[in-house]
């Protein structure tokens, strides 16, 4: 089997990555977009230990698990491309992954049914949009981390997210800002991070460039001034491709995003790690709470908290 060779082939399985897995040859394919029940011609495009991690060139026959996707760049971008499942599908194979994780640990666990989400657009409290040249603000393309899915927003954050990005592209444009190569790690406007309080009703924005003063903060400011409540410029003085700001400056607002879970209502600032799916939270540590079974007198040790979250409710 050669690379860049197309052929027929039909996917049995999925991946730990979510992709497509079939069998040719002896040779075990990797097909990103692609799912159990299609019939696909696929084109090898590298090796990954092992594996032939090929592109999808045509669906012959599609997978009776498929659905029409929501969102324009699902068959795209490497962030939602599983959209195109019906999702009681999604919620088995994911089932199926997180035990496959287990087994390969040598854990002896059966994972339970997954609870599904009580929302499946506009729940994610955080997204990073990658910038780059034209200018571009989206997601990476799946297993390309220099190639940007230009987008205006995303689905699964709020409309009011969706004109923050378009409001920031437009910014980018006037300033003629300087935009990040990947390839070259050259440039200046790097990643655009927006967090939102599903329950407060507030939005954090960041724009994370290279070293350097960021051209009309001012205009920034006032330009988004109507849908955030925070806003900051961040800096990353490293080459690594990641929505992380070594440095923070806060052009506007209050320095916190606050979320109310329940009882507890929490301040995130720019940097720290939260639970992504505001609405499924409380059932999360619910969950959590059941599967402990603490006693009053037990000690509870929160490693890789974050914010704490699970501290705070069980103290």
């Amino acid at each position: 089997m050669k690379l860049y060779q197309t052929f027929h082939t039909v996917i049995d399985d999925v991946d730990a990555h979510g992709r497509g897995t079939a069998t040719a040859e002896g040779r075990i394919l990797a097909v990103p977009f692609a799912f159990p029940g299609d019939e696909v011609d696929v084109r090898p495009a590298h090796r990954e230990h092992g594996i032939l991690v090929c592109e999808l060139v045509a669906l012959t026959h599609p997978s009776p698990w498929r659905v029409a996707p929501q969102c324009d760049h699902a068959d795209r971008s490497g962030g939602c491309f599983w959209q195109s499942v019906a999702y009681e599908k999604q919620l088995e194979w994911k089932r199926m992954i997180a035990q496959m994780f287990f087994d390969a640990a040598g854990v002896f666990l059966t994972v339970p049914e997954i609870i599904p989400s009580t929302h499946l657009f506009e729940f994610r409290n955080k997204m990073e949009f990658a910038i780059g040249e034209g200018p571009k603000i989206g997601t990476k393309a799946p297993g390309k981390w220099w190639e940007i899915v230009d987008m205006d927003g995303c689905l699964l954050l709020s409309q009011e997210s969706r004109e923050v990005v378009r409001r920031v592209r437009a910014f980018l444009a006037q300033h003629r800002v300087p935009l990040w190569n990947a390839r070259q790690h050259q440039g200046y406007a790097r990643y655009l991070v927006i967090r939102e309080g599903k329950f407060t009703h507030e939005r954090m924005v960041t724009l994370i460039t290279a070293p350097g003063a960021l051209p009309g903060a001012e205009d920034l400011a006032a330009l988004l001034h109507p849908l955030t409540t925070s806003l900051y410029h961040g800096i990353n003085f490293s080459l690594s491709d990641t929505a992380f700001a070594d440095t923070l400056t806060l052009l506007a607002g209050d320095p916190y995003l606050h979320e109310q879970v329940g009882a507890l209502k929490l301040a995130i600032s720019p940097n720290s790690f939260f639970q992504t799916n505001s609405f499924m939270i409380e059932k999360l540590m619910g969950a959590v709470e059941d599967l402990l079974q603490l006693s009053p007198r037990e000690k509870l040790l929160d490693l890789y908290c974050g914010l704490g979250l699970f501290s705070l409710h069980y103290a």
